[in-house]
């Protein structure tokens, strides 16, 4: 997504891109945990630690590259490129709460909750949560995709952020 479409905000603040990454408008961000004490963001993903509400921030509305990305890189649409440098910010403006359409990684009934994939693959998408395998602690949000989610890789309306209704 090369932006996504806003329905209810509260927000944004606009975050550097930790280097070496790739932010979509749309993916879910979260603390960059490798560069700890820095303010970088990356596409949500990964270990139960780097999951949920424990370091996600909030939805990026923006493309976005970190600024060491350059040779033999992929813009954020794919395409194979010399050089990235220049070419997109290295910055984006972060959904902090609202009504946004995310993508995600598989089926979501309409009314159930949601938390950051597992999965570096799908980075920066959600997925339905299950209580008793995942913690409480992981959910940001709640599908109110009218029909639910159907399948991976669809985008759904969902109510995003802390006390927002979920």
């Amino acid at each position: 997504m090369a932006g996504a479409q806003v329905v209810y905000q509260k927000g944004p603040i606009t975050f550097p891109v930790a280097a070496s990454n790739i932010v979509l408008g749309g993916n879910v961000v979260m603390v960059d945990s490798v560069n700890t004490g820095s303010n970088n963001v990356v596409a949500a993903k990964g270990a139960s630690s780097n999951k949920g509400s424990v370091t996600v921030i909030g939805v990026a509305l923006t493309d976005a590259v970190g600024p060491s990305l350059s040779q033999n890189a992929t813009d954020p649409l794919g395409n194979a490129i010399t050089t990235i440098t220049g070419q997109y910010p290295n910055f984006t403006s972060v959904l902090i709460m609202g009504v946004i359409n995310l993508v995600y990684s598989g089926a979501c009934a309409f009314g159930q909750l949601v938390r950051t994939v597992d999965n570096a693959g799908t980075a920066g998408q959600v997925t339905a949560y299950t209580g008793g395998t995942t913690t409480y602690d992981e959910i940001i949000g709640k599908c109110i995709q009218p029909g639910g989610v159907t399948g991976a890789g669809q985008s759904g309306l969902t109510i995003f952020g802390y006390g927002a209704g979920i």
